[in-house]
C-alpha cells in the first residue's frame, strides 16, 4: 500500500471530483423474441403478434415468419399486452413485464379451436433461458415498498456481487472484486460519471426513476469500458394519461438513537425537507410525451472528529454538522414520428453547495466547502428500418464544474503518525475550479434472423466519447516562499501535540506545489459485433466481440501521451436440459477491457497536475511550536524531489487498459408449485484474473535535469505492471419466490479477493501501487516489493455477504398497506498492520532520497490483510398506507400516502472496526525496528459503530 506525494497535490485536489469516463451504451429499451407453433408442434407462419403498453406510443404489430419465429426490438421497458392471433385458431393473450435491457425468448402454441381466447399468466420473476449476462434488474415499484435509499448506488448494493467501496462517499463500489473505479454508470444512456471516481457524484431526482439495471457478470459487447459492472438506469416517459405527484422526503438527527459513545444532546434539531414534484403526460396523445421533476434540498448531517488521534489533544469524536442545499431539474420528451421511428430527449441538471466537508481527515475540525454543478443533454433516435432490421442513434454530453476550498487559510500539517491533515482542511479557495466535459454518440443495428430451427439476434454497433478537463490544481490554502518562487504548501512531520501547538520537527519537509493551467483529454472509437444464436430448444449461445482504441492528449502542450487498442471477446453457452426452462446450466468466458482512468491518462500533464516539490526542514530541531514549521527560512531552498508533468513524469505511449478475464459457470433452476408459488434459484461459480495493471515506478527509468537545481531527477513512469496481481473467486447464490401478495428474493456470497495491487486509496482512485518504486536504481536491486506491496487479502475482501429482501401488500378500507423488510450481513473484512515509511532509506541506504517522493508503507511481517475486523449486521423495516382519496367522472383517481423507514429496527449496536495506527517508522530506523501501535490502536469511538437506528418519513399526493 502506498500513496502518491509526488503528485499527492492532484490527488487530493481529485478528492473533490472529475469529468467523464466511458460512452453511451446500451438502447435503454427491451426486445421480446418467440417462436409459435401449433399443437402438433409445427412452426406456424402468418400469426399476428400484438404488443400494448403503457410505455409504448400506439400498438406494435409484428408477424410470425415461415419458422414461426417473430422479434419486436427497441421497446420500452414496461407492463406488455401479448396478443397472438391468426384465423382458425385461439386467440392468446399474455401480460409480461419487460426489464431494462432484457431479451425475453418465448414459445407459444396455439391449437384449432376458433373464437376462443386463452388468458394466460406469465411468470414475474423466472429467468429468461436465453439470457447470458447477470444482472438484477430492480424497478421502481419494487424499491418504493423497500426501505433502501432510491438511488442506483444503493440500489446496486443489493445485487450479488457488489461490496461498499473506500470511495463510496464519491460513488465508487466494488463489482465482483473490481476496483472501485471499475464500472460503467449509466442515465438515459448516457454515462454521468465523475472521471476520477468513475462514480456517480452529481446527483439527480430519485422520484423520476423508471428502473436500474445492474449487470455483474458475462456482459455484452455492447458494454465497453468495464472491469467490475454497468450500472443502467432510466427514467419515466410520460404516458397517455396525465400523472403527477408531490413528494415530501423529513429527517432529523432527533430522529436516530446515538451511537456509542455519542452525545445525543448534540443532534441537530432542524427537520430536513426534500422536496420534489414531477409531472408527465400527453402533449398529443400517442404522438408527444412528456415528464419533468424537480427536487430541491436543505440538510445537515450530523458527523463526528475521526478517533485516531487521541493523545494528541484533539476533539476525538466531537460532533460536526455538514450543511448541504443542492436543487435537481429534470426533462424527457418522447416523439413517436411514425410508427416506425421515435425520438427520446432528456436533460438532468444539478446544482449543490456542500458546507463543512471534512476532507483528507482534517482532524481538529477545519473545513471546507464545495460547489457542484452538473448538466446533463441526450437525444436518441429509434427507428425500426424493416420488420427484423433496427437502428438505434444516440448523442449526448455532459457539463461539469466543482470548486472547493478551505476555511481556514493555516498551515496544513500532515501527521505522520496517524495519517490525518490538522490545522486546515485541503484545497485552495482561491481556485476557481475545474470545467469537465464530454460529448459522446452511440450507434447500433440489429438484425434478426431465423429458420424453424433456430434464430440469430445480431448487433453491430459504433461507440464514441471525447472528453475535456481544464484545471489547475490548486491545493492547500497556505503559501511558503522558498528558494524565490511562491510554493502552495503542506508539512509532512510526526509528534503533533495540538494541546501545545507543537510538533517534533525531526525529518520533516514541506509538500508544495507551483499551479498552472492544464487541458488533457481522451478520444475513444470502439466497434462491436454481437450474435444471440438461440440453436434450439435446449441450446443457446452467444458470440460476441467488442474492439476499443483509446487516444489520450496534452492538449495544452498539444501532444499525444499514449493510445492503444484491444479486442475483448464475450463468448457464452447455455443448455437447457429438458428443453421447457426448468433447468439451465451455464458457461461463459468474458474478457473486459477498462479504460486508463483520465486521472491516469492526465498524469504527464498539468491538469490537477501541478509541478511538486518537497524541501527538508533545517531550522530548530526536535519539538518546536508550528510557527517553526511556517517560517519558510527553516527550510532548504534546493528540493529533496522536485516533479514536473513536463520534464520527469513520463506514461508508456503504448499503455494497455487493464484486461480482466472472467469465467462464469452457472445452474439455473425455474420453478411453478402450487402451494409454493413460482420463482427460481441460481448458483453461480465466478473466477476473475487481471492483467496489465497500471501502476508507476522509479530508480531504473533514467535521468532528467533538474529545474529546480540539485542532482538530476529519477523518471516516474507509468506502465503496465506484469507483477501486479489482482484475483476474485466467489460462490454467488440468489433467488426469488412470489406467491400471492408476497414477494421474497435476496443472495448469499462467498467470496475470495487477494493481490498485491490495490490500485486506490481513499480519495486517491487510480494510484497504482508503487510496486518496483525504486525496488531497483540503476540497475541495483535494493528492496524486496514485497516490503511494501505484499500479496494477500485485499481491500473489499468480504468472505460472506447477504442481502435478503420481503415484500407483502395488503388491499384494505383505506387502499392498500405495502410493508417490506431488508436483512443485510456482512462478515468481518480484513485489515493490514502498517505503518508510514518516514525515511526510504529505512528500506536500503544506498536509495535516492527522490524516493521519498512516494509516501510508503510496510507490512508487518509482509502480510496483507491479517488483521479482521468485526461482522455487522441489520434488519430495516418499511410501511406504507396508500389513501384513495377521491376519483373524478372521467376515472381519475387522487391517492395520498404516507411511508415511514426504520433502519436497525432493533438498534443493534455494533463495533464494526477499531483503530489500526502504528506510529510511523522513524527516519535512520532499520525496517526491522518493532511496529509500535498508536495510543488509539484497538480503541473505538463513535465512528467505528455501525448504523444506529434512524427513522425517516415520506408523505406526498399522486394525481
Amino acid at each position: 500500500m502506498r500513496q502518491t506525494l509526488l503528485s499527492f497535490g492532484r490527488v487530493a485536489a481529485l478528492l473533490a471530483a472529475g469529468p467523464i469516463q466511458g460512452l453511451a451504451q446500451g438502447t435503454q429499451t427491451a426486445s421480446l423474441v418467440g417462436q409459435v407453433v401449433d399443437s402438433a408442434e409445427a412452426p406456424m407462419a402468418g400469426v399476428e403478434v400484438r404488443l400494448s403498453s403503457p410505455s409504448l406510443q400506439g400498438v406494435r404489430v409484428v408477424v410470425t415468419d415461415a419458422g414461426g419465429r417473430f422479434a419486436a426490438r427497441l421497446l420500452p421497458p414496461g407492463l406488455y399486452r401479448i396478443s397472438l392471433a391468426k384465423a382458425g385458431f385461439t386467440t392468446i393473450t399474455r401480460e409480461e413485464r419487460l426489464g431494462l435491457e432484457q431479451n425475453l425468448n418465448s414459445r407459444f402454441t396455439l391449437s384449432k379451436e376458433a373464437g376462443t381466447t386463452v388468458e394466460v399468466v406469465a411468470s414475474s420473476v423466472q429467468q429468461d433461458k436465453t439470457e447470458f449476462k447477470t444482472s438484477s434488474n430492480f424497478s421502481k415499484e419494487a424499491i418504493d415498498a423497500l426501505p433502501v435509499d432510491r438511488n442506483p448506488l444503493n440500489v446496486a448494493l443489493m445485487a450479488p456481487g457488489v461490496v461498499e467501496n473506500l470511495n463510496q462517499d464519491r460513488g465508487g463500489m466494488q463489482i465482483r472484486g473490481s476496483q472501485g473505479t471499475g464500472n460503467l454508470w449509466l442515465l438515459d444512456g448516457q454515462n454521468y460519471a465523475d472521471n476520477v471516481y468513475n462514480g456517480p457524484r452529481a446527483k439527480f431526482v430519485t422520484d423520476a426513476i423508471e428502473e436500474t439495471q445492474v449487470i455483474t457478470g458475462a456482459i455484452p459487447a455492447e458494454f465497453g469500458d468495464v472491469e467490475g459492472g454497468v450500472v443502467n438506469t432510466i427514467t419515466k416517459s410520460g404516458g397517455d394519461e396525465f400523472t403527477a405527484q408531490l413528494r415530501w422526503d423529513l429527517s432529523s438527527d432527533r430522529w436516530k438513537a446515538a451511537r456509542r459513545g455519542e452525545n445525543a444532546s448534540s443532534f441537530s434539531d432542524r427537520i430536513n425537507q426534500e422536496k420534489m414534484f414531477q409531472v408527465g403526460g400527453p402533449i398529443v396523445k400517442s404522438k408527444l410525451w412528456f415528464y419533468t421533476s424537480y427536487f430541491s434540498l436543505a440538510r445537515d448531517n450530523a458527523q463526528s472528529l475521526p478517533t485516531d488521534q487521541a493523545a494528541l489533544g484533539a476533539p476525538v469524536g466531537a460532533p460536526y454538522t455538514e450543511a448541504i442545499k443542492d436543487i435537481r431539474r429534470q426533462l424527457k420528451l418522447t416523439w413517436a414520428i411514425t410508427d416506425r421511428h421515435t425520438l427520446v430527449g432528456t436533460y438532468h441538471g444539478y446544482n449543490e453547495t456542500f458546507g463543512n466537508i471534512d476532507y483528507v481527515g482534517s482532524g481538529d475540525g477545519n473545513f471546507s466547502t464545495r460547489r457542484f454543478t452538473q448538466e446533463i443533454y441526450g437525444l436518441q433516435l429509434r427507428s425500426l428500418v424493416t420488420d427484423v432490421l433496427t437502428m438505434s442513434l444516440k448523442v449526448g454530453k455532459k457539463d461539469q464544474t466543482i470548486a472547493v476550498g478551505s476555511n481556514n487559510v493555516a498551515l496544513p500539517i500532515f501527521n505522520n503518525d496517524d495519517g490525518y491533515f490538522y490545522r486546515a482542511g485541503y484545497f485552495d479557495p482561491r481556485d476557481p475550479g475545474d470545467v469537465r466535459n464530454n460529448q459522446t454518440a452511440n450507434l447500433k443495428f440489429s438484425y434478426f434472423a431465423s429458420s424453424a430451427d433456430s434464430s440469430h439476434q445480431l448487433d453491430l454497433g459504433w461507440d464514441y466519447y471525447r472528453g475535456t478537463t481544464r484545471a489547475s490544481g490548486a491545493q492547500t490554502p497556505f503559501d511558503l516562499l522558498i528558494g524565490g518562487r511562491v510554493w502552495n504548501s503542506y508539512v509532512n512531520a510526526g509528534g503533533l501535540d495540538l494541546t501545545n501547538g507543537t510538533v517534533n520537527t525531526d525529518g520533516a519537509s514541506t509538500f508544495s506545489y507551483l499551479t498552472q493551467p492544464g487541458e488533457a483529454g481522451t478520444e475513444q472509437h470502439s466497434l462491436y459485433l454481437n450474435d444471440k444464436w438461440s440453436v434450439n430448444k435446449h441450446w443457446n449461445a452467444n458470440l460476441g466481440l467488442r474492439w476499443d482504441k483509446y487516444t489520450a492528449e496534452d492538449r495544452a502542450l498539444k501532444r499525444t501521451t499514449a493510445s492503444n487498442n484491444a479486442l475483448s471477446p464475450r463468448l457464452g453457452v447455455n443448455y437447457d436440459i429438458l428443453g421447457d426452462s426448468a433447468w439451465i446450466l451455464g458457461a461463459a468466458y468474458s474478457r473486459y477491457n477498462g479504460k486508463p482512468l483520465e486521472i491516469q491518462l492526465s498524469v504527464a500533464t498539468y491538469v490537477n497536475n501541478p509541478i511538486a516539490a518537497t524541501f527538508n526542514y533545517n531550522g530548530p530541531a526536535g519539538v518546536q511550536p508550528f510557527s517553526a514549521l511556517a517560517n519558510p527560512a527553516n527550510y532548504d531552498p534546493v528540493p529533496q524531489s522536485y516533479t514536473d508533468a513536463a520534464v520527469n513524469i513520463k506514461v508508456d505511449p503504448n499503455l494497455q487498459a487493464q484486461t480482466v478475464d472472467e469465467v462464469q459457470l452457472s445452474a439455473l433452476h425455474n420453478f411453478k408449485h402450487k402451494s409454493l408459488g413460482e420463482g427460481y434459484l441460481k448458483a453461480t461459480f465466478i473466477s476473475k484474473t487481471w492483467n496489465h495493471l497500471i501502476d508507476l515506478r522509479a530508480g531504473n527509468d533514467g535521468t532528467v535535469a533538474n529545474p529546480g537545481g540539485g542532482g538530476p531527477l529519477y523518471i516516474t513512469y507509468w506502465h503496465n505492471e506484469p507483477s501486479a496481481r489482482r484475483d476474485y473467486r466467489s460462490l454467488e447464490l440468489e433467488g426469488a419466490l412470489t406467491k400471492g401478495r408476497y414477494t421474497l428474493s435476496g443472495n448469499l456470497v462467498l467470496s475470495r479477493l487477494k493481490g498485491n495491487y490495490e490500485g486506490e486509496v481513499q480519495g486517491a482512485p487510480g494510484s497504482g501501487a508503487g510496486y518496483d518504486w525504486f525496488t531497483v536504481q540503476n540497475g541495483v536491486s535494493l528492496y524486496d516489493p514485497a516490503v511494501t506491496n505484499p500479496y494477500g487479502y485485499l481491500l473489499g475482501h468480504v468472505p460472506l455477504r447477504s442481502r435478503i429482501n420481503a415484500i407483502a401488500r395488503w388491499a384494505n378500507p383505506m387502499g392498500e398497506l405495502t410493508t417490506g423488510l431488508l436483512f443485510s450481513y456482512d462478515a468481518p473484512q480484513t485489515y493490514s498492520h502498517i505503518r508510514v515509511i518516514t525515511d526510504p532509506g529505512s528500506l536500503n541506504p544506498a536509495i535516492d532520497p527522490q524516493a521519498a517522493g512516494l509516501r510508503l508503507y510496510q507490512y508487518r511481517n509482509n502480510q496483507r490483510g491479517d488483521g479482521t475486523y468485526h461482522a455487522q449486521y441489520y434488519l430495516d423495516l418499511s410501511v406504507q398506507q396508500d389513501f384513495r382519496l377521491m376519483t373524478f367522472g372521467n376515472g381519475r383517481k387522487v391517492s395520498a400516502y404516507v411511508k415511514a423507514v426504520v433502519e436497525n429496527v432493533f438498534n443493534h449496536q455494533q463495533q464494526v472496526t477499531f483503530g489500526t495506527g502504528y506510529a510511523a517508522l522513524a527516519a535512520g530506523d532499520p525496517i526491522s525496528t518493532p511496529f509500535a501501535p498508536n495510543a488509539g490502536f484497538g480503541a473505538a469511538g463513535p465512528i467505528n459503530y455501525g448504523r444506529a437506528r434512524r427513522m425517516y418519513l415520506s408523505t406526498g399526493l399522486k394525481f
